[in-house]
Protein backbone atom coordinates (compact mmCIF):
# COMPACT_ATOMS: atom_id res chain seq x y z
CA UNK A 1 0.00 0.00 0.00
CA UNK A 2 2.91 2.34 -0.71
CA UNK A 3 1.72 3.76 -4.05
CA UNK A 4 1.96 7.44 -3.17
CA UNK A 5 5.22 6.84 -1.32
CA UNK A 6 6.88 5.46 -4.47
CA UNK A 7 5.74 8.46 -6.49
CA UNK A 8 7.04 10.96 -3.94
CA UNK A 9 10.29 9.06 -3.53
CA UNK A 10 10.84 9.30 -7.28
CA UNK A 11 10.41 13.08 -7.07
CA UNK A 12 13.03 13.33 -4.32
CA UNK A 13 15.43 11.14 -6.30
CA UNK A 14 15.43 13.60 -9.21
CA UNK A 15 17.69 15.88 -7.18
CA UNK A 16 15.73 19.11 -7.70
CA UNK A 17 15.28 21.15 -4.52
CA UNK A 18 11.86 22.30 -5.73
CA UNK A 19 10.64 18.76 -6.45
CA UNK A 20 12.09 17.43 -3.21
CA UNK A 21 10.41 20.22 -1.23
CA UNK A 22 7.14 19.56 -3.03
CA UNK A 23 7.40 15.84 -2.27
CA UNK A 24 8.07 16.35 1.45
CA UNK A 25 5.30 18.94 1.82
CA UNK A 26 2.90 16.69 -0.09
CA UNK A 27 3.80 13.77 2.16
CA UNK A 28 3.20 15.89 5.26
CA UNK A 29 -0.23 16.93 4.04
CA UNK A 30 -1.21 13.42 2.94
CA UNK A 31 0.08 11.82 6.13
CA UNK A 32 -1.54 14.27 8.54
CA UNK A 33 -3.95 15.90 6.11
CA UNK A 34 -7.36 15.18 7.68
CA UNK A 35 -6.11 15.62 11.23
CA UNK A 36 -4.00 18.69 10.50
CA UNK A 37 -6.71 20.32 8.39
CA UNK A 38 -9.21 19.66 11.17
CA UNK A 39 -6.96 21.31 13.76
CA UNK A 40 -6.37 24.33 11.51
CA UNK A 41 -10.13 24.56 10.90
CA UNK A 42 -10.78 24.50 14.65
CA UNK A 43 -8.16 27.20 15.20
CA UNK A 44 -9.69 29.46 12.57
CA UNK A 45 -13.23 28.82 13.81
CA UNK A 46 -12.13 29.48 17.39
CA UNK A 47 -11.16 33.02 16.41
CA UNK A 48 -13.84 33.74 13.83
CA UNK A 49 -16.82 32.50 15.86
CA UNK A 50 -16.04 34.88 18.71
CA UNK A 51 -17.83 37.63 16.77
CA UNK A 52 -21.19 35.88 16.51
CA UNK A 53 -21.32 32.99 19.01
CA UNK A 54 -21.54 33.13 22.78
CA UNK A 55 -18.75 31.59 24.83
CA UNK A 56 -20.98 28.61 25.68
CA UNK A 57 -21.85 27.95 22.03
CA UNK A 58 -18.22 28.31 20.94
CA UNK A 59 -17.13 25.79 23.58
CA UNK A 60 -19.89 23.38 22.54
CA UNK A 61 -18.93 23.68 18.85
CA UNK A 62 -15.27 22.99 19.64
CA UNK A 63 -16.09 20.10 21.99
CA UNK A 64 -18.48 18.60 19.44
CA UNK A 65 -15.97 18.57 16.59
CA UNK A 66 -13.14 17.23 18.78
CA UNK A 67 -15.35 14.49 20.24
CA UNK A 68 -16.68 13.47 16.83
CA UNK A 69 -13.14 13.33 15.41
CA UNK A 70 -12.04 11.08 18.29
CA UNK A 71 -15.11 8.81 18.13
CA UNK A 72 -14.95 8.42 14.34
CA UNK A 73 -11.24 7.55 14.44
CA UNK A 74 -11.89 4.92 17.10
CA UNK A 75 -14.73 3.36 15.14
CA UNK A 76 -12.94 3.42 11.78
CA UNK A 77 -9.67 1.99 13.10
CA UNK A 78 -10.95 -1.60 13.24
CA UNK A 79 -12.35 -1.81 9.68
CA UNK A 80 -9.31 0.10 8.42
CA UNK A 81 -6.91 -2.64 9.45
CA UNK A 82 -9.07 -5.41 8.01
CA UNK A 83 -9.68 -3.67 4.67
CA UNK A 84 -6.01 -2.71 4.42
CA UNK A 85 -4.96 -6.34 4.76
CA UNK A 86 -7.51 -7.45 2.17
CA UNK A 87 -6.53 -4.80 -0.39
CA UNK A 88 -2.82 -5.39 0.19
CA UNK A 89 -3.36 -9.04 -0.75
CA UNK A 90 -5.40 -8.10 -3.83
CA UNK A 91 -2.86 -5.54 -5.02
CA UNK A 92 -0.06 -8.04 -4.50
CA UNK A 93 -1.88 -10.15 -7.08
CA UNK A 94 -2.26 -7.05 -9.32
CA UNK A 95 -6.02 -7.19 -8.83
CA UNK A 96 -6.69 -3.44 -8.99
CA UNK A 97 -10.25 -4.12 -10.17
CA UNK A 98 -11.20 -5.04 -6.61
CA UNK A 99 -10.42 -1.61 -5.11
CA UNK A 100 -13.49 0.32 -6.28
CA UNK A 101 -15.99 -2.51 -5.50
CA UNK A 102 -14.42 -2.84 -2.05
CA UNK A 103 -14.86 0.91 -1.60
CA UNK A 104 -18.57 0.51 -2.38
CA UNK A 105 -18.79 -2.39 0.04
CA UNK A 106 -17.12 -0.36 2.78
CA UNK A 107 -19.55 2.52 2.26
CA UNK A 108 -22.45 0.17 2.95
CA UNK A 109 -20.99 -0.18 6.46
CA UNK A 110 -22.63 3.19 7.13
CA UNK A 111 -25.83 1.27 7.92
CA UNK A 112 -24.55 -0.53 11.05
CA UNK A 113 -22.59 2.60 11.96
CA UNK A 114 -25.88 4.52 11.95
CA UNK A 115 -27.38 2.00 14.38
CA UNK A 116 -24.55 2.78 16.80
CA UNK A 117 -25.61 6.44 16.84
CA UNK A 118 -29.26 5.74 17.75
CA UNK A 119 -28.72 6.11 21.54
CA UNK A 120 -27.22 9.57 20.93
CA UNK A 121 -30.15 10.48 18.69
CA UNK A 122 -32.77 9.21 21.14
CA UNK A 123 -31.49 10.11 24.60
CA UNK A 124 -29.13 13.12 24.54
CA UNK A 125 -30.63 16.42 25.78
CA UNK A 126 -29.90 18.49 22.67
CA UNK A 127 -31.92 20.05 19.88
CA UNK A 128 -32.94 17.38 17.35
CA UNK A 129 -31.33 19.40 14.54
CA UNK A 130 -28.06 19.46 16.45
CA UNK A 131 -28.22 15.69 17.05
CA UNK A 132 -28.84 14.98 13.36
CA UNK A 133 -25.91 17.19 12.34
CA UNK A 134 -23.59 15.47 14.82
CA UNK A 135 -24.59 12.03 13.53
CA UNK A 136 -24.08 13.16 9.92
CA UNK A 137 -20.63 14.54 10.73
CA UNK A 138 -19.71 11.38 12.64
CA UNK A 139 -20.72 9.03 9.82
CA UNK A 140 -19.04 11.23 7.21
CA UNK A 141 -15.72 11.35 9.07
CA UNK A 142 -15.82 7.60 9.78
CA UNK A 143 -16.18 6.89 6.07
CA UNK A 144 -13.51 9.46 5.22
CA UNK A 145 -10.84 7.76 7.38
CA UNK A 146 -11.48 4.45 5.61
CA UNK A 147 -11.54 5.98 2.11
CA UNK A 148 -8.24 7.77 2.82
CA UNK A 149 -6.75 4.36 3.63
CA UNK A 150 -7.95 3.08 0.24
CA UNK A 151 -6.25 6.00 -1.45
CA UNK A 152 -2.89 5.14 0.10
CA UNK A 153 -2.45 2.87 -2.92
CA UNK A 154 -3.25 5.69 -5.35
CA UNK A 155 -0.77 7.72 -7.37
CA UNK A 156 -2.74 10.88 -8.13
CA UNK A 157 -1.69 12.53 -4.89
CA UNK A 158 -2.07 16.07 -6.27
CA UNK A 159 -5.82 15.59 -6.58
CA UNK A 160 -5.99 14.36 -3.00
CA UNK A 161 -4.09 17.43 -1.77
CA UNK A 162 -6.36 19.79 -3.71
CA UNK A 163 -9.47 18.06 -2.39
CA UNK A 164 -8.39 18.36 1.25
CA UNK A 165 -7.35 21.99 0.91
CA UNK A 166 -10.45 23.02 -1.03
CA UNK A 167 -13.01 21.15 1.05
CA UNK A 168 -11.66 22.21 4.42
CA UNK A 169 -11.56 25.80 3.19
CA UNK A 170 -15.15 25.38 2.02
CA UNK A 171 -16.12 23.89 5.38
CA UNK A 172 -14.60 26.75 7.37
CA UNK A 173 -16.06 29.38 5.06
CA UNK A 174 -19.51 27.79 5.15
CA UNK A 175 -19.28 27.40 8.92
CA UNK A 176 -18.55 31.09 9.37
CA UNK A 177 -21.13 32.22 6.79
CA UNK A 178 -23.95 30.01 8.08
CA UNK A 179 -22.90 30.72 11.66
CA UNK A 180 -23.62 34.42 11.18
CA UNK A 181 -27.11 33.49 9.98
CA UNK A 182 -28.07 30.56 12.21
CA UNK A 183 -25.65 30.57 15.13
CA UNK A 184 -24.28 27.29 16.51
CA UNK A 185 -26.38 25.08 14.22
CA UNK A 186 -25.23 27.06 11.18
CA UNK A 187 -21.57 26.74 12.11
CA UNK A 188 -21.85 23.01 12.69
CA UNK A 189 -23.83 22.56 9.45
CA UNK A 190 -21.21 24.48 7.45
CA UNK A 191 -18.35 22.40 8.80
CA UNK A 192 -20.31 19.21 8.13
CA UNK A 193 -20.98 20.36 4.56
CA UNK A 194 -17.24 20.67 3.97
CA UNK A 195 -16.63 17.14 5.27
CA UNK A 196 -19.42 15.66 3.15
CA UNK A 197 -18.01 17.38 0.06
CA UNK A 198 -14.54 16.03 0.86
CA UNK A 199 -15.86 12.48 1.23
CA UNK A 200 -17.75 12.73 -2.07
CA UNK A 201 -14.69 13.86 -4.00
CA UNK A 202 -12.47 11.21 -2.39
CA UNK A 203 -14.89 8.51 -3.51
CA UNK A 204 -14.73 9.91 -7.04
CA UNK A 205 -10.92 9.75 -6.90
CA UNK A 206 -11.08 6.06 -5.92
CA UNK A 207 -13.12 5.27 -9.02
CA UNK A 208 -10.89 7.42 -11.24
CA UNK A 209 -7.71 5.75 -9.96
CA UNK A 210 -9.11 2.22 -9.98
CA UNK A 211 -11.87 1.92 -12.63
CA UNK A 212 -13.73 -1.36 -12.47
CA UNK A 213 -16.70 -2.99 -14.17
CA UNK A 214 -17.71 -4.66 -10.89
CA UNK A 215 -20.38 -3.07 -8.75
CA UNK A 216 -19.94 -3.86 -5.08
CA UNK A 217 -17.87 -6.39 -3.17
CA UNK A 218 -18.04 -7.65 0.40
CA UNK A 219 -15.18 -10.10 -0.06
CA UNK A 220 -13.14 -8.28 2.58
CA UNK A 221 -15.60 -9.55 5.22
CA UNK A 222 -14.24 -13.06 4.64
CA UNK A 223 -11.05 -11.91 6.37
CA UNK A 224 -12.83 -11.36 9.70
CA UNK A 225 -12.52 -14.98 10.85
CA UNK A 226 -8.95 -15.38 9.64
CA UNK A 227 -7.64 -12.00 10.81
CA UNK A 228 -9.98 -11.19 13.69
CA UNK A 229 -7.06 -9.76 15.64
CA UNK A 230 -6.44 -6.96 13.14
CA UNK A 231 -9.60 -4.96 14.00
CA UNK A 232 -8.81 -5.45 17.69
CA UNK A 233 -5.27 -4.15 17.16
CA UNK A 234 -6.62 -1.18 15.21
CA UNK A 235 -9.08 -0.21 17.94
CA UNK A 236 -6.48 -0.62 20.69
CA UNK A 237 -4.02 1.49 18.70
CA UNK A 238 -6.49 4.37 18.31
CA UNK A 239 -7.62 4.00 21.91
CA UNK A 240 -4.00 4.28 23.00
CA UNK A 241 -3.76 7.59 21.16
CA UNK A 242 -6.90 9.03 22.76
CA UNK A 243 -7.10 7.39 26.17
CA UNK A 244 -4.89 9.99 27.85
CA UNK A 245 -7.13 12.80 26.58
CA UNK A 246 -10.25 10.94 27.73
CA UNK A 247 -8.76 10.48 31.21
CA UNK A 248 -8.05 14.20 31.47
CA UNK A 249 -11.49 15.11 30.12
CA UNK A 250 -13.37 13.07 32.73
CA UNK A 251 -11.02 13.98 35.59
CA UNK A 252 -12.07 16.32 38.37
CA UNK A 253 -10.17 19.14 36.64
CA UNK A 254 -11.82 18.56 33.28
CA UNK A 255 -13.99 21.34 31.92
CA UNK A 256 -17.68 20.42 31.57
CA UNK A 257 -18.89 21.96 28.32
CA UNK A 258 -22.46 20.69 28.06
CA UNK A 259 -24.01 17.37 29.01
CA UNK A 260 -21.42 14.63 28.56
CA UNK A 261 -19.00 16.88 26.65
CA UNK A 262 -15.76 17.42 28.56
CA UNK A 263 -12.45 18.99 27.62
CA UNK A 264 -9.17 19.80 29.32
CA UNK A 265 -7.81 22.80 27.33
CA UNK A 266 -4.28 22.95 28.88
CA UNK A 267 -3.53 19.31 28.02
CA UNK A 268 -5.36 19.44 24.68
CA UNK A 269 -3.15 22.34 23.57
CA UNK A 270 0.07 20.62 24.65
CA UNK A 271 -0.94 17.38 22.94
CA UNK A 272 -1.62 19.26 19.72
CA UNK A 273 1.84 20.86 19.77
CA UNK A 274 3.54 17.54 20.51
CA UNK A 275 1.57 15.83 17.75
CA UNK A 276 2.74 18.46 15.28
CA UNK A 277 6.34 17.54 16.08
CA UNK A 278 5.76 13.96 14.87
CA UNK A 279 4.86 14.97 11.32
CA UNK A 280 8.50 14.95 10.09
CA UNK A 281 8.84 11.35 11.30
CA UNK A 282 5.67 10.36 9.44
CA UNK A 283 7.03 12.02 6.29
CA UNK A 284 10.30 10.06 6.49
CA UNK A 285 8.33 6.85 7.01
CA UNK A 286 6.13 7.48 3.97
CA UNK A 287 8.82 8.58 1.52
CA UNK A 288 11.78 6.44 2.60
CA UNK A 289 11.14 3.63 5.05
CA UNK A 290 7.89 2.20 3.65
CA UNK A 291 8.82 2.19 -0.08
CA UNK A 292 12.35 0.88 0.54
CA UNK A 293 11.09 -1.92 2.78
CA UNK A 294 8.30 -2.77 0.34
CA UNK A 295 10.77 -3.08 -2.54
CA UNK A 296 12.88 -5.69 -0.72
CA UNK A 297 9.74 -7.34 0.66
CA UNK A 298 8.42 -7.88 -2.86
CA UNK A 299 11.76 -9.29 -3.97
CA UNK A 300 11.79 -11.72 -1.05
CA UNK A 301 8.41 -13.22 -1.87
CA UNK A 302 9.13 -13.13 -5.56
CA UNK A 303 12.17 -15.31 -4.96
CA UNK A 304 10.02 -17.72 -2.94
CA UNK A 305 7.45 -18.02 -5.73
CA UNK A 306 10.06 -18.42 -8.47
CA UNK A 307 12.20 -20.79 -6.37
CA UNK A 308 15.11 -18.40 -6.15
CA UNK A 309 18.43 -19.36 -4.62
CA UNK A 310 19.27 -19.14 -0.94
CA UNK A 311 21.70 -16.21 -1.52
CA UNK A 312 18.84 -14.34 -3.24
CA UNK A 313 16.54 -14.87 -0.25
CA UNK A 314 19.26 -13.92 2.24
CA UNK A 315 20.04 -10.78 0.23
CA UNK A 316 16.39 -9.72 0.13
CA UNK A 317 16.04 -10.39 3.85
CA UNK A 318 19.10 -8.28 4.61
CA UNK A 319 17.62 -5.57 2.39
CA UNK A 320 14.44 -5.48 4.48
CA UNK A 321 16.41 -5.31 7.71
CA UNK A 322 18.68 -2.58 6.36
CA UNK A 323 15.69 -0.58 5.08
CA UNK A 324 14.11 -0.64 8.53
CA UNK A 325 17.39 0.13 10.30
CA UNK A 326 18.21 3.04 7.99
CA UNK A 327 14.65 4.39 8.06
CA UNK A 328 14.33 4.26 11.83
CA UNK A 329 17.78 5.83 12.22
CA UNK A 330 16.78 8.70 9.93
CA UNK A 331 13.50 9.16 11.82
CA UNK A 332 15.34 9.34 15.16
CA UNK A 333 17.79 11.90 13.78
CA UNK A 334 15.07 14.10 12.31
CA UNK A 335 12.87 13.78 15.38
CA UNK A 336 15.83 14.65 17.60
CA UNK A 337 16.49 17.82 15.60
CA UNK A 338 12.81 18.80 15.78
CA UNK A 339 12.64 18.23 19.54
CA UNK A 340 15.90 20.12 20.13
CA UNK A 341 14.61 23.05 18.09
CA UNK A 342 11.30 22.96 19.99
CA UNK A 343 13.07 22.97 23.35
CA UNK A 344 15.31 25.85 22.25
CA UNK A 345 12.32 27.83 20.96
CA UNK A 346 10.47 27.29 24.23
CA UNK A 347 13.49 28.45 26.21
CA UNK A 348 13.85 31.60 24.10
CA UNK A 349 10.12 32.31 24.39
CA UNK A 350 10.35 32.14 28.19
CA UNK A 351 13.28 34.56 28.18
CA UNK A 352 11.37 36.99 25.99
CA UNK A 353 8.28 36.65 28.16
CA UNK A 354 10.28 37.37 31.32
Amino acid sequence: MAGIGFRLQAMVAKGSYLEATTAYLSSAIITAGPWLAGVVALTVLGSATSTYLSEADRSLLFATIVSVFAASLLLASGPQMLVTRYLADRLYLNDTDSVAPTCAGVLVMIIPFFLITLPFLAFTPFDIRYRLLVITLFLTLTMTWIIVMLLSAARGYIRILVIFATCYTLGVGASIGLGHLFGLLGSLAGFTLGQMTCLSFLIVVVYLEFPSAQGISFAYLSYIRKFWDLPVIGVLYSLGIWVDSIIFWVSSRGQVISGFYHLFPPYDTVKFIVSLSTIPAAVIFMIHLEPNFHRHYQNYYQFIQTKGTLPDLVGARKGMIEAVRTGVGTILKVQGIVLSFSAYSRKMWRRLSD
